[in-house]
């Protein structure tokens, strides 16, 4: 399903959103950062995103980085023994710090997806390579262990904050 959100309404909602973060963990001791868009980096849009939602809302600014383009392009294997290819994205990181630089600089840059070809990685490119990468890397940072996690918030007090922001 392709949807999508205008630049500005997204803004304001990484605001509600924040105000209900801060409502919420307000006694609490851990406060959580606010990690967004998850999106393609578009220049315009982002420095706009920082615009309207304005100073230390949006802690992370994320984007996805799949730098072999669609799964289903014919050109896949060319294009992964591309060196100027490859190296487009230290174009990406760059445009992405100077507009963090100039419009948000309380904010940090993070890669929030990534891999070869977007749609589950192209056919003898990136799917073997990365569905074993990803298997490997899973069992080594997470082992057999299961770690316990706790919160001093309560969901129930989340879902009652968003319906007060949804009568508002």
């Amino acid at each position: 399903i392709g949807a999508s959100v205008g630049v500005a309404q997204y803004g304001k909602d990484l605001i509600k959103l924040k105000q209900i973060l801060s409502t919420l963990y307000e006694s609490s001791k851990f406060k959580p950062s606010l990690v967004a868009p998850g999106g393609f980096y578009e220049k315009y849009w982002y420095e706009r995103l920082l615009q309207v939602s304005g100073s230390s809302i949006i802690n992370v600014l994320t984007h996805h980085l799949y730098n072999l383009g669609q799964d289903s392009d014919e050109h896949l294997e060319r294009k992964i023994l591309d060196p100027e290819r490859l190296s487009r994205v230290e174009s990406i990181f760059s445009n992405l710090s100077e507009t963090i630089k100039i419009y948000g600089p309380w904010s940090s840059a993070w890669v929030g997806e990534a891999g070869g070809a977007y749609n589950s990685g192209g056919n003898h490119v990136s799917n073997r390579f990365l569905n074993s990468f990803c298997a490997v890397l899973w069992h080594r940072l997470m082992g057999k262990k299961v770690l316990a996690v706790s919160s001093d918030v309560h969901i129930k007090d989340f879902y009652l904050q968003l319906e007060n922001v949804s009568r508002s």
